[in-house]
């Protein structure tokens, strides 16, 4: 119980009275004023009804409502503030009369919420009283639910198209033995049958059936290598809008860690997983195994209570260990999850491959491999496993082709694919490079097209277009990357200065020449594009090739943007036609629309209040 600053004003008043005032009628009024503090105080002291209603189980980064609802106030102001803790914010944290805030973990694991602070003052406004209710609430904090179950979703709805071909069973390298057939060059020299082979006078091969269903087995390293931030300080760059998210506590980039994107791929496995029918199982690891789920069907929620408080030791990882621990197992598809950045680092783990490629399906993928780049002197170090160990190394460079000098023999990859129209070829034809020796499985069978690989009539028009693409866009590369670099920076710098409370996403990592991404806090990313377009500038949302997909990019939450701030990302794009009058154009027509989407925005005034005070 504390007197008010209405109380002490009072108070005050009242020892100037005796300067000017009869003490007579001072000490009347001071008699009056400590009637009116007992009656308060009283008034204060009288009980309160608060319930406060949060979730036992939140996903991690996911925001969750948080509702404090008082009863019994009457006259009386009550104030309700949720103390803060390192792991777990509130926003807003403090609520008159209530609370609707929204809770976001921070970090995996069990966390405390701390009892609520509720302050009471009288109905006169003389005594204040300050209580704490509902006492500290355990939260347990589970992975990225929501987005393993929307991937899964995906695909139970046949987004994708593998689950369809595995139900066919395909000829491949699977281990149901179907027919057999004779030697074809891209075969397999260990499926030679060479009893068949003396009976016939001539090579025959067995061919076998993918199975319907198959194990996938997860590798989680728990080492120091996976307690690293996601990204090289995603935050920088962002100049004014250095706030992020608007929080005052630490970002959600720089608290999440590679185990913690790790841990959502290993529970994003097992869930599509359980949409096709797949046995999933898990092994984490560093100098010790430190959880483990076998095969089985239905196995994502054991994944999940398997891994949801599992946090990175200062300890190498022993991927032998691991391997060793799934070697015995049935023939599975393997993805070890780990840091393979630093191949001095990843040492052991080079080492230890071919054990697992022994008795397991392993593949190497890399989506942009800064490797790739022409005048790296050396390959990648995923490139150098690949070959060391005869690994089949795929790389995705249908973003790159055309910005980024691309080098198949430096970086040693097996296949690489790209698509004809990111470089002005007709839409409907891409490439795929195969390196010699490796098989492929024809997904369209009744011809012998492209050497056996598919049936099907040649879209000759389409091939001819894109070879005069792509040896346009070889000319190109000298010059037209390097220029179109400039023009982003130039078109970063100026909406830095010229709009406050901006993200450029990935701002210290490396970028394409041609492409930039942004964060306007307080506004819907949808939005801004809107009137964009009835200006004439052409901006892009979300993720790419997700037409029908307003929600948040999830590569965006892949790199640990707070989801609040990343539905407001706008992806700007240059082409070879940009010049410096369309930056221009764009500088002088964003800032306007961002100001006036925010003044009509509730979230950014409710900014705008707490920034003032």
């Amino acid at each position: 119980m504390s007197p008010s600053r209405r109380t002490v004003g009072l108070c005050a008043l009242l020892a100037l009275g005796l300067l000017v005032v009869p003490t007579a009628l001072v000490a009347v009024a001071a008699v009056g004023l400590v009637a009116a503090v007992v009656v308060d105080a009283v008034d204060a002291r009288r009980p309160l009804s608060v319930a406060r209603e949060v979730p036992d189980r939140l996903a991690r980064g996911v925001p969750a409502a948080l509702r404090v609802r008082v009863e019994g106030a009457g006259a009386r102001r009550v104030e309700v503030r949720q103390p803060r803790v390192p792991d777990l914010d509130v926003e807003p944290p403090l609520g008159d009369g209530g609370l609707d805030a929204v809770v976001i973990a921070r970090r995996r694991g069990r966390h405390e919420l701390p009892a609520l602070a509720v302050r009471t003052t009288g109905g006169l406004g003389l005594v204040r009283r300050d209580r704490s209710h509902d006492g500290a609430r355990v939260i347990e904090v589970l992975p990225d639910l929501p987005a393993a179950r929307r991937l899964a979703g995906q695909v139970r709805a046949r987004r994708f198209r593998d689950p369809g071909l595995r139900r066919r069973g395909p000829i491949g390298l699977g281990t149901n033995f179907d027919h057999i057939r004779e030697y074809q060059p891209d075969d397999d020299i260990r499926h030679v049958n060479w009893v068949a082979t003396a009976r016939q006078g001539r090579p025959m091969t067995n061919r076998y059936r993918e199975d319907t269903e198959r194990d996938v087995v997860a590798l989680l390293d728990c080492g120091r290598l996976m307690a690293a931030p996601v990204g090289p300080d995603l935050d920088s760059g962002s100049g004014a809008g250095s706030g992020g998210a608007g929080r005052d506590g630490p970002s959600s980039q720089g608290d999440r860690t590679r185990l913690d994107a790790a841990v959502d791929v290993a529970v994003a496995l097992a869930a599509v997983a359980d949409v096709v029918g797949d046995r999933c199982g898990l092994v984490a690891f560093d100098d010790e195994v430190r959880a483990r789920v076998v095969p089985r069907r239905g196995s994502g929620d054991a994944v999940v209570r398997a891994v949801h408080a599992l946090e990175p030791r200062p300890v190498d990882g022993d991927p032998d260990l691991a391997f060793r621990a799934v070697g015995t197992t049935k023939r599975a598809l393997v993805v070890v999850l780990t840091d393979l950045v630093d191949e001095a680092a990843a040492g052991a783990l080079l080492d230890a491959l071919p054990y697992l490629v022994r008795r397991h399906a392993v593949v190497v993928a890399s989506c942009l491999d800064p490797d790739l780049v022409a005048d790296a002197d050396d390959p990648g170090p995923i490139g150098v496993v690949a070959r060391r160990h005869k690994v089949r190394f795929f790389c995705d460079a249908v973003q790159a082709v055309g910005r980024l000098p691309v080098d198949v023999q430096k970086a040693q990859v097996d296949l690489l694919s790209l698509s004809g129209h990111k470089i002005g070829a007709p839409k409907g034809v891409g490439a795929l490079f195969v390196r010699k020796g490796n098989p492929l499985t024809p997904l369209i069978h009744g011809g012998h097209q492209e050497r056996r690989r598919r049936a099907g009539t040649h879209n000759v028009p389409g091939i001819v277009g894109l070879g005069i693409a792509c040896q346009k866009a070889m000319d190109e590369l000298s010059f037209v990357p390097g220029r179109m670099e400039p023009l982003r920076e130039c078109l970063q710098s100026g909406l830095l200065t010229l709009v406050p409370e901006i993200k450029v996403n990935g701002a210290s990592a490396p970028r394409l020449p041609n492409t930039l991404n942004l964060c306007f806090a307080g506004i819907e990313g949808e939005a801004l594009l809107l009137h964009l377009d009835i200006a004439g500038i052409a901006a892009s949302s979300g993720s790419a090739c997700t037409s029908d997909d307003h929600g948040m990019s999830h590569v965006l939450e892949a790199m640990g943007v707070d989801p609040l701030l990343g539905q407001s990302s706008v992806r700007f794009s240059l082409g070879r036609d940009t010049v410096a009058e369309d930056i221009d154009r764009v500088l002088e027509v964003v800032p306007g629309v961002v100001q006036k989407l925010r003044d009509m925005s509730p979230f950014w005034e409710g900014r705008a209040c707490r920034r003032a005070s």
